[in-house]
């Protein structure tokens, strides 16, 4: 975890949150940050779900989970993982590694999400992705429907922008600094820092920064009336505006091309 997350956890005696986190930080506790390079996300236009999260709030878990694939590079070798997390409680539900971007280790995740909520309500449970062609699959479709769940799109990142996050988070500060030399034990350190995550990881935006399980554990315990109402991240309106603006300009000069 980062420099004020640790801080806020040790909260040394005489010492406060900021004195703390600049001494890790001078003893060279940082998190080398990595550029991009690498495309998980095949955008399709053959089916397209409407964004259904836009302006959403949230009281409660079961509502809103978002999924997405992030990749890991070891040696020349490219693998992928698959995260699938409760936006409300944080709790990642489902996830997996695999050496493809076949639907089919989507559907894994999807399962293991499922199975995690098998004895709650999911009939108000919004899947929210990009546009990958891996959830317009078929059989990923028939799986969401089977649950009566509804399906949600973005347009744009920040839309999916927790799930995007835990992609950052779990690769920089879980597995990173330990080096991993081949797959299998990306997939044990995955299950690790899954653990951690749920587990440990305190969140600034939960209540008295608990960990997501912590979190679960409280709505079980106290009055729905008592949950915190959470808004979804979005950008300021000018943004919002010059990105739908880029992208009308975008799809207008595809159709004049066609």
């Amino acid at each position: 975890m980062g420099c004020r997350k640790l801080a806020n956890r040790i909260k040394m005696d005489g010492s406060g949150r900021d004195k703390t986190e600049r001494l890790l930080l001078q003893s060279g506790f940082r998190i080398a940050r990595k550029i991009k390079h690498v495309k998980t996300t095949h955008r399709q236009s053959l089916m397209y779900f409407p964004n259904l999260i836009r302006g959403l709030t949230l009281k409660s878990k079961n509502r809103l989970i978002q999924t997405d694939i992030t990749y890991y590079i070891i040696g020349e070798h490219h693998y992928y993982i698959v995260f699938i997390i409760d936006v409300y409680t944080r709790l990642i539900t489902g996830y997996n590694v695999s050496d493809t971007l076949k639907a089919s280790e989507n559907i894994k995740a999807l399962q293991m999400a499922l199975s995690v909520r098998s004895s709650d309500d999911l009939s108000m449970l919004i899947h929210h992705s990009d546009k990958g062609s891996q959830y317009i699959d078929k059989d990923y479709l028939n799986l969401i429907a089977k649950n009566n769940i509804r399906v949600s799109m973005c347009d744009y990142a920040w839309e999916n922008a927790y799930c995007e996050r835990l992609n950052r988070t779990i690769k920089e500060e879980y597995l990173d600094p330990i080096g991993i030399k081949n797959f299998t034990q990306l997939r044990k350190e995955v299950n690790r820092a899954v653990q951690l995550y749920n587990e440990d990881r305190g969140h600034k935006n939960l209540l008295n920064e608990m960990s997501p399980s912590q979190f679960e554990r409280y709505l079980t315990k106290t009055n729905a009336k008592q949950h915190p109402e959470m808004e979804l991240y979005s950008p300021p309106e000018e943004v919002i505006n010059k990105k739908t603006e880029l992208l009308t300009k975008k799809k207008s000069s595809k159709k004049r091309n066609l």
